[in-house]
This record gives structure tokens, C-alpha cells and sequence, in this order.
């Protein structure tokens, strides 16, 4: 249960900085709810096919990383971008590609393609 704490603080946190950042109208809390979630399923769904099955959850410290970096660009890319909310989905994107899980293969290893 501590785990599922933990994440759902993360996602907390995650919706009331692109909210605040945002502006901080309901309509921007709503955002950042929507953006959190969509930074957690995309973490999901990149676990589940790197264990083979749904139903493997995310590390929370991996979503908390993700949640980080989704802060860092999506505020740089919300003040640069003049000002639009929009900015903040590129900035989802970016940040669960960038703590994607990567699958290792042992027996390609030694290969070198992957």
C-alpha cells in the first residue's frame, strides 16, 4: 500500500505544478490531472512490455523522475512557448521517453544489435 501512497503523491505534486505553473484556474488543475495520468499510463504500458504482461505496475521512483523532468521542460517549454498549455504534452512525452524502460537481452549482448 506504501507503494500506491507514494504514487498517487507523486501524481499530486505533478497536477498542482503544471496547475500553479499554469496559471492555477480549475480548468489547469484539470490539465495537470489529465497530463499526470497520461505520464503514468505511458510509464505502464512501457513496463507491461518489457515484463510481457499486463499488470506489471511502475515504479514509483521511476514516475517520480519522469514527473521531475516533465516539470523541468514543461515549464521551460510553457514560458518559451508563450505561455501555452499545450506545452506541457510535448513535455510528458520527452520525460517518459527519456526513463522508458529499456529491455536487455542477455543472449543479444555480445552481438551488438539491439
Amino acid at each position: 500500500m506504501d507503494r500506491h501512497l507514494r504514487t498517487l503523491l507523486v501524481a499530486v505534486a505533478l497536477t498542482l505544478v503544471i496547475a500553479v505553473v499554469s496559471g492555477g484556474q480549475s480548468a489547469h488543475y484539470l490539465m495537470g490531472a489529465l497530463f499526470a495520468l497520461s505520464l503514468w499510463v505511458m510509464l505502464f504500458f512501457a513496463n507491461s512490455a518489457q515484463h510481457g504482461a499486463l499488470g506489471a505496475s511502475v515504479p514509483w521512483a521511476t514516475y517520480a523522475m519522469a514527473a521531475a523532468i516533465t516539470t523541468l521542460l514543461g515549464t521551460v517549454f510553457y514560458v518559451v512557448g508563450d505561455e501555452n498549455g499545450a506545452w506541457w504534452g510535448p513535455a510528458v512525452i520527452l520525460a517518459g521517453t527519456l526513463v522508458w524502460p529499456r529491455r536487455t537481452s542477455a543472449a543479444g549482448s555480445g552481438s551488438g544489435s539491439e
